[in-house]
């Protein structure tokens, strides 16, 4: 594992870069409308809810499911769990927000010219990796240590 510098010349041609740009600009905008669509773009940006349908803080000694919570003595539900609006809106906000940052690091990665650079492992991620998740930050077989399949059988 390294923290160096990527080696001077990226192993991609222009075409690949200037596709993984455009990909990224229309993804950007693509999360961007739906954010817009669910009323969550403005919250990006906004205060963290607060209040009564504000979701509690995890506690860093919280039961397991099916054991008796010390603070209300109720049992903490060990099938699935529903979520509030609110806390659905704040969990998918929080997703936007992150995705939302993956994107634009990535294009300023293209800017920099250490678009694809895993500086953790020291080395450049692979292209159908790229193309697969153009934000990607890690080379996936580098921190596996697996390497990666000749193809990609569908499930």
């Amino acid at each position: 594992m390294s923290d160096n510098p990527p080696p001077a010349q990226a192993p991609y041609d222009a075409e690949f870069l200037e596709a993984q740009e455009r990909r990224l600009m229309h993804e950007r905008q693509r999360l961007r409308h739906e954010l817009e669509e669910a009323g969550l773009l403005d919250l990006l940006s906004g205060p963290e809810p607060t209040g009564e349908g504000a979701a509690e803080p995890a506690s860093a000694e919280a039961p397991s499911p099916g054991q008796a919570s010390a603070a209300g003595g109720h049992d903490v539900p060990s099938g699935p769990v529903s979520l509030t609006a609110e806390e659905l809106a704040t969990d998918l906000r929080t997703i936007g927000a992150f995705l939302l940052q993956e994107i634009d690091a990535a294009l300023a990665r293209l800017q920099a010219g250490t678009y694809g650079w895993d500086p953790v492992a020291g080395v450049w991620l692979r292209e159908d990796r790229s193309r697969a998740v153009p934000w990607a930050r890690q080379e996936l077989a580098a921190t596996t240590g697996d390497q990666p399949p000749d193809e990609v059988r569908p499930l």
